[in-house]
Formats: C-alpha cells, sequence, structure tokens
C-alpha cells in the first residue's frame, strides 16, 4: 500500500460488502484521530456482531479481521511485512496477554516464518507500537468470501457468514477518553476466526489444493 499522494485511506476487501455508512464512519474519525498518534486502525468490523454499549465505537488492539478499515500515512510506516524484529520484541508484549498470549506466540511465530498473508503483520506494528483500533459497536461489514466458488475459503460454515449489518447511526456518539475496551469481547472471537482459517489451511495443505 502506498500513501505518496495521500495521508489517509479507506481500504477494502474485494469479497467483501460494507454498508454505506461504513465510509461516513471513516471519514469523520480519520479526521477526529488524526493527530492521534495511539490510534493507528478504524475498523467497519465487529466479530461479535453488536456490543451493547451507548457509544458508536470502542478501541481495541486487535485489527482483525481486515475486510474494510482506514488508516493514516503516519501508522502504515510502522508497518514490517517481514516482522523482522519479532523474536525480540515478543517478551515485552506477552505481558499485554493474560492467559491467550502461548495462542498469539504461535500465531506470530508461524506468520514470521511463513509470510502468507500481510494482516497478521499490521496487528503486530500496532501491538509493538501500543496502538489501538476503533471498533464500530455493530458490525458494518458482510464477507461474501466463503463458498464453493471462493479462490481461497471455500468452506462454507463460518460463523463471520452469520454476523448482521447494521448500519451506522449519525452523528457518531463518541467514547469518553478512549476508555471503552472492547478486547475482552473480542479476543475470543478473533481467536476463533484465526483458528477457522488454521483449520482451513491444514485441510488444503492435506489435499494437496
Amino acid at each position: 500500500m502506498g500513501f505518496d499522494q495521500v495521508d489517509r485511506c479507506i481500504i477494502l476487501e474485494d469479497d467483501t460488502l460494507p454498508d454505506l455508512s461504513f465510509f461516513e464512519f471513516c471519514r469523520l474519525l480519520l479526521q477526529k484521530y488524526e493527530n492521534d498518534e495511539s490510534v493507528m486502525s478504524i475498523s467497519g468490523a465487529n466479530l461479535c456482531g453488536v456490543i451493547q454499549t451507548e457509544y458508536s465505537y470502542g478501541f481495541s488492539r486487535f485489527s482483525l479481521p481486515p475486510w474494510g478499515w482506514a488508516t493514516w500515512r503516519r501508522a502504515w510506516q510502522d508497518y514490517d511485512f517481514q516482522m523482522a524484529d519479532w523474536m525480540e520484541v515478543k517478551s515485552s508484549i506477552a505481558g499485554d496477554f493474560k492467559d491467550t498470549f502461548a495462542f498469539w506466540e504461535m500465531i506470530l511465530d508461524r506468520y514470521s516464518i511463513k509470510l502468507t498473508s500481510w494482516d497478521i503483520q499490521w496487528n503486530y506494528a500496532i501491538w509493538k507500537n501500543n496502538g489501538q483500533v476503533i471498533i464500530p459497536s455493530r458490525n458494518m461489514i458482510r464477507n461474501l468470501g466463503y463458498g464453493a466458488n471462493a479462490s481461497f475459503t471455500t468452506v462454507d460454515r463460518s460463523f463471520t457468514t452469520r454476523l448482521p449489518v447494521t448500519p451506522c447511526s449519525f452523528p457518531l456518539v463518541h467514547p469518553v477518553e478512549k476508555k471503552l475496551d472492547f478486547n475482552a469481547y473480542l479476543e475470543p472471537k478473533v481467536i476463533e476466526f484465526l483458528e477457522e482459517i488454521i483449520r482451513f489451511n491444514s485441510q488444503k495443505d492435506a489435499v494437496g489444493l
């Protein structure tokens, strides 16, 4: 991704369908947090479907899934596809996770050796820089990339296909002092999402796809 001509952008995967309110959600928050270096990414997806809160969004350390999101040049400059310093940095990140670091260590070890994607590396850049991700309180993006005609995820049974898509209401109701923490809600769902991908890839390798 290049930022030669812009200082911010909205990114959509080609097999997703966003609610139109996703674009205004991103536009407003790209403007609001443009100079807040602790906020590195804005997501349109919420793997919980809905998190009950009076606010339009909360904050998390998880940028997954990457179906539709936005960021700034200032944040993307910290991205390293190779994750070259992962082995040196992992011990300093471990304390941010209570009971799940073994899973995340396995994921990042796996991707640092076999660079098959780009999104894990983006999440790593956020962790390494103590960054935050804005997550909408209601999911705004549907993933259409499952099923027999898909390029990769030809499985048709995923909890993500059942996620509701809900328009965002305006004006946005902003949380106070960035203290609305969605991690406890999201981490189990992000782990479930990644475990589905790992299972699918293992099955694909087993049959020689």
